[in-house]
C-alpha cells in the first residue's frame, strides 16, 4: 500500500493526544486481555493529575500540513506504485483541505498543553522543513526551548538534547 495523502501532522497529533488521554485506559485493558499489549501497560495512560507520571509527546515532521486526498478506487492497480501528480490515473477526492487539517493541528497542540492540573509537555522537531512547517512546530512546542530544527546532520543531537531534558526534568521533580 503507498499512502497518497500527504503530509497529515494533524493525525499524529492527535494520536499521540489520545494515547495520552486516561479515557483510553479500557482500550489498553482490551489490548492487555487480547495478549497484544504487554501487561505492565494495564491501567495505563494515567490520570492527568497523577503525581508519579509525566506526559510527554515528541512530534517530528518533514514538511507542510497539507490536504488530504484518497484514490477514488481503493484496489486501483497503481495505487502501490505510483504516486498523486507522477502520472496516478485512478483519480481522487480530497477528504479535508489544508486550513481545516491546520486548525485541527493547533487544536490538538492547545489540548495537550491544556491539560490540567498536569499538562502534556510537547517537544517539536521541524526536520528539513523551513518556513511555514518550522512556525507551525514552533507554535505547537510547550515554549521555545521545547523546539528543534533539524536536518540530516543534526537529527541525532537533537534527539539526545530532548533525552537529556526528559532527564533532567525527571531527577529534579
Amino acid at each position: 500500500m503507498r499512502m497518497h495523502d500527504g503530509t497529515g501532522t494533524h493525525y499524529a497529533m492527535k494520536y499521540a493526544v489520545s494515547l495520552l488521554d486516561p479515557s483510553s485506559q479500557d482500550d489498553v485493558t482490551a489490548l492487555v486481555g487480547a495478549g497484544q499489549v504487554d501487561a505492565r501497560f494495564d491501567g495505563r495512560p494515567a490520570a492527568y493529575s497523577d503525581e508519579t507520571a509525566v506526559k510527554y509527546i515528541i512530534l517530528m515532521t518533514d514538511g507542510q500540513i497539507t490536504e488530504q486526498r484518497r484514490p477514488v478506487d481503493a484496489m486501483h492497480l497503481e495505487n502501490p506504485t505510483v504516486e498523486f501528480g507522477n502520472g496516478y490515473t485512478g483519480g481522487t477526492t480530497q477528504i479535508t483541505n489544508a486550513g481545516t487539517n491546520v486548525q485541527s493541528f493547533f487544536a490538538q497542540c492547545d489540548l495537550a498543553k491544556g491539560q490540567s492540573p498536569r499538562p502534556v509537555i510537547v517537544y517539536t522537531i521541524a526536520f528539513e522543513a523551513p518556513g511555514t512547517p518550522e512556525q507551525q512546530m514552533r507554535e505547537c512546542a510547550s515554549s521555545p526551548s521545547h523546539f528543534f530544527a533539524a536536518d540530516g546532520n543534526t537529527i541525532d543531537d537533537v534527539f539526545e538534547a530532548i533525552a537529556r531534558q526528559i532527564t533532567t526534568l525527571r531527577l529534579t521533580h
